[in-house]
């Protein structure tokens, strides 16, 4: 389990994130959902220990993290399958390219792209390697930091689709960070508002992702008209 109490932090003298309160248990998927620079990245540095808090507590009780950054941040020199095979080092040498190969076939790899480096994948497809490295970790807290936002609108709902789905395959728990209010509905059991300057959690609400994209539209344009959310949402496009 992950837990803020009563957590804050800052960047120099600027007081980013104010008394948080947050807790993610196994298995669940939680989107972070707030306007660009609100402080949701810090959230997720807090949850890997990259950051401390200034007072409160952050308690990471999981036994293994992996983070997605919005960026794939692939190693250029290595295949598809290389990507993956390098975080299973645990793993006898002979088995890392057969477990790697079977979490790339998971997201939709055919073996001609797995020898393929990372210049010759396009942007849905790195982000596909990405995914599958975070989960081939064995990682029972999986942190991603808006991972589609530079892809267009089909290949999001894609690898969203993806995402849901191995999440609820292996039981992992998923923090995934976005502004993006449509994506937070597809994807989440809860979803966790951050706003304010510092920022607070002003909403915490549990749902069930639709699963046709014309429910979601639905949902999302029900909750932008939420009393206690409308000033959040007219700002989640800056």
């Amino acid at each position: 389990m992950l837990r803020f109490e009563k957590a804050t932090w800052q960047a120099g003298h600027q007081s980013v994130l104010e008394e948080l309160d947050l807790t993610i248990p196994p298995g669940q998927l939680v989107v972070m959902l707030g306007a660009s620079g609100v402080g949701k990245t810090s959230v997720l540095r807090l949850s890997a220990g990259l950051s401390q808090p200034w007072s409160g507590r952050v308690v990471n009780g999981f036994a293994s993290t992996a983070m997605v950054f919005q960026e794939p941040r692939l190693m250029p020199w290595a295949t598809a399958l290389g990507n993956v095979a390098l975080v299973l080092e645990g793993e006898e040498p002979s088995r890392r390219a057969e477990i790697a190969a079977a979490w790339l076939r998971r997201l939709g790899f055919g073996e001609g792209d797995m020898g393929k480096r990372p210049r010759q994948l396009s942007g849905g497809m790195r982000a596909r390697v990405a995914i599958a490295r975070a989960f081939a970790t064995g990682a029972d807290l999986v942190l991603m930091d808006e991972p589609f936002a530079s892809l267009d609108l089909g290949l999001r709902r894609n690898l969203q689709v993806e995402v849901r789905r191995l999440a609820s395959e292996t039981g992992v728990a998923v923090l995934f960070v976005t502004h993006d209010l449509t994506e937070a509905v597809s994807l989440a059991d809860r979803i966790v508002v951050l706003a304010g300057r510092p920022a607070r959690i002003v909403a915490d609400l549990k749902q069930t992702p639709p699963d046709r994209l014309s429910a979601v539209w639905e949902a999302a344009a029900a909750l932008s008209t939420r009393p206690e959310l409308e000033s959040v949402i007219a700002g989640l496009g800056a």
